[in-house]
């Protein structure tokens, strides 16, 4: 079932680059069992497949995550916060920014492409599904949303601060660094 699966995600994203909507993409073509196509409709298993194949929906388009900035990133990206994350002095890599914003209070976060245990590619290995099953498909502008809103709880986790927010009923922890890089995002609940 594995390499099934991994065929599928490949077949899918071939698809997607083909400029084929994977909301118009149906289960029969994906030939899951029907154990699994049970718990999604047609858009969000397309969505699940497309982002556990290490996609990601910005602005609207589908992009592969990758070690380049994602493009059409640019609205989750402005240039003052850009330019105020350059004059900060903390060690981050403007090329792999995806996106940059401040929390209700004021301080500088910011989301990297990263790697499996953090940034972007972290959240979309861990919780695409998480994020799929809320019906939320582009989620650096989810999270962008998400920490314009006032935090119900914060704290220091074994790996740093996080800050838990209630958005349609469901909570969602973002986890970043004392630096205001942003590790993980995941609801909660």
């Amino acid at each position: 079932m594995l390499q099934a699966r991994i065929i599928t995600n490949n077949l899918i994203a071939e698809e997607m680059l083909r400029g084929r909507n994977p909301e118009e993409i149906t289960n029969e073509e994906i030939k899951f069992p029907n154990s699994m196509m049970k718990h999604f409709s047609d858009s969000q298993l397309a969505a699940n497949i497309l982002l556990s194949a290490g996609y990601v929906l910005v602005n609207g388009v589908w992009q592969k995550v990758s070690n380049r900035v994602i493009k059409g990133a640019g609205n989750l990206k402005p240039q003052g916060l850009m330019d105020e994350l350059a004059k900060s002095g903390v060690k981050y890599n403007p090329d792999n920014v995806v996106m940059v914003t401040k929390t209700a209070d004021g301080k500088l976060l910011w989301l990297e492409n990263g790697n499996a245990s953090a940034g972007l590619k972290d959240i979309v290995n861990g919780h695409a599904a998480d994020f799929t099953a809320k019906g939320i498909s582009d989620i650096p502008s989810f999270l962008n949303q998400t920490i314009q809103n006032t935090p119900i709880n914060t704290g220091m986790g074994a790996g740093g601060p996080f800050a838990d927010y209630l958005i349609n009923g469901s909570t969602y922890r973002v986890a970043y660094g004392i630096n205001g890089f942003i590790v993980s995002f995941y609801p909660i609940n």
